[in-house]
């Protein structure tokens, strides 16, 4: 830069900035050393545990939910294969009886047809 006022002006701003720096960071060392932050701290950090705990409870209920979801399905599948083995039974059941009924009625049967109808 060189002599001259061009150079004492640059001078004076480093400097004035240097002064600047210096206040800032005394600044930052009297807030640290008065541990003013300390309490916030603390409540930040208590809150993530509390909030870590209540996720891990969460995760935890999740995936106790999701395995009593698989035994309900899998409960429900089971009742709807015996509800439709059941129902063929009674469709079966009831084409018998219709059978064994047409028969009698053919024959004029009338209490073989009954007692198909309350076997049915």
């Amino acid at each position: 830069v060189g002599d001259g006022p061009e150079a004492e002006a640059a001078a004076s701003k480093i400097d004035a900035q240097l002064h600047s720096c210096e206040g800032v960071a005394r600044d930052a060392a009297a807030r640290i050393g008065d541990d003013r932050y300390a309490p916030h701290v603390r409540e930040v950090d208590e809150t993530k545990r509390v909030t870590a705990e209540n996720l891990a409870t969460c995760q935890a209920v999740s995936s106790e939910a999701e395995g009593i979801m698989a035994t309900l399905r899998e409960k429900l599948a089971t009742e709807r294969t015996l509800y439709v083995d059941k129902g063929a039974r009674y469709a079966e059941a009831a084409k018998e009886a219709r059978e064994v009924c047409e028969d009698a009625a053919k024959e004029g049967h009338e209490q073989t047809a009954r007692s198909a109808v309350e076997d049915a």
